[in-house]
């Protein structure tokens, strides 16, 4: 099954769906993370968001570009880096049976795929790049 929302706040739609879906207890992956992005517009949203997976103990691994110290906060989220020259701007949400993506636009719009084999490839895919991540090294002051 194939969603697409567009327009302002169509970011809320992969969130609905991630609670509505993902079990107590499970893991979800996003790459292509840039925190800022999602701040700018969405930054109430995205605390209570964050604050729901914590409450649900979903955790979140998220791959972020090499360099980038910028992280929210929380013992369920956790970060590596890729190289920059590889590192795109574009969420990709892989969690229960779905594949979401956010294209930040203007106008901002959202595909979420709802397809088991999809979510499983690119889970895989992004396992392989979290095992070959970069473990962010302790900022020195």
């Amino acid at each position: 099954m194939l969603e697409t929302f567009r327009g302002e706040n169509s970011v809320h739609q992969i969130w609905e769906d991630v609670l509505s879906t993902v079990t107590d207890g499970e893991e979800m992956y996003i790459s292509g993370v840039d925190e800022r992005l999602f701040l700018k517009e969405h930054r109430k949203e995205l605390t209570r968001f964050i604050e729901a997976l914590k409450a649900k103990n979903i955790t979140q691994k998220r791959i972020s570009c090499e360099g980038d110290y910028f992280q929210l906060e929380g013992s369920h989220l956790e970060y590596r880096w890729i190289p920059k020259k590889f590192f795109n701007p574009i969420p990709i949400y892989s969690y229960a049976s779905s594949v979401a993506t956010v294209i930040w636009g203007p106008p901002e719009q959202i595909v979420i795929l709802k397809n088991a084999d999809l979510a499983d490839a690119y889970r895989r895919q992004f396992l392989f790049m979290w095992e070959n991540a970069i473990e962010i090294p302790k900022r020195k002051n």
